[in-house]
Formats: C-alpha cells, structure tokens, sequence
C-alpha cells in the first residue's frame, strides 16, 4: 500500500482527498503527533527556533504551508516555552478541524 504525502492548504474540497503531513499525524497520535510534527517540520524548514525548552517564530518573512503551522508561528512571536505552546497547538481550531475531517470520511472513530 502507498500513501502520498504532500504539503498543501486543506479547504473543503480536501475532506475526502489526499491525506497530508498533519492528517498522517492525526492519525498516527491525535492531536499531540500533529504538534509534534508542526514544530519539527517548521523548525526543519527555518521557520522556528528552539533553542532547550524555548520556541519562537524566526525573525523575517514566514511562508507556512498549512493552517497548524500558521496557528503555531502565530502563537510564538516571542519566545515562549515549548511545553506552552505545544499545548495551546493541540487544543487550536485548526487542529480540532483535523479531527472533525477524519471523522468525517470514517478514518478516526
């Protein structure tokens, strides 16, 4: 079996499409995974720093490929403890709305 992974904004006409990054995340460890993986990717890509048990979002122009990670460099403009700011990602709207879009095409209970 082969998934695809593919980094893209989810809107509507996605609910039944192509699974990404954060829908594999989801799947894998809830809401949780989902914050895991935003922070990674996005420290990986240049756009977070961590540095021990502090986040901020890196100085300059931020291009994020998704609405988690929009929600996440929006939470840390200065910087902010990881645990906080994992926290607040998994309990945000966006990635509520993950769970809503799995639910709804029978892919999480």
């Amino acid at each position: 079996m082969r998934i695809g992974l593919r980094r893209r904004r989810t809107g509507p006409e996605d609910e039944a499409g192509a699974l990404d990054l954060y829908d594999v995340a989801y799947l894998a460890g809830g809401a949780h995974r989902v914050a895991d993986s935003a922070v990674i990717t996005l420290a990986e890509r240049g756009l977070l720093t961590v540095r021990g048990t502090r986040v901020r979002a890196a100085d300059g122009e931020q291009r994020s490929a998704h609405p988690v990670e929009d929600a996440l460099l929006a939470s840390c403009p200065r910087s902010r403890r990881v645990v906080a700011v994992h926290s607040a990602l998994q309990r945000s709207p966006e990635v509520e709305e993950i769970g809503r879009r799995r639910g709804r095409v029978c892919l999480v209970p």
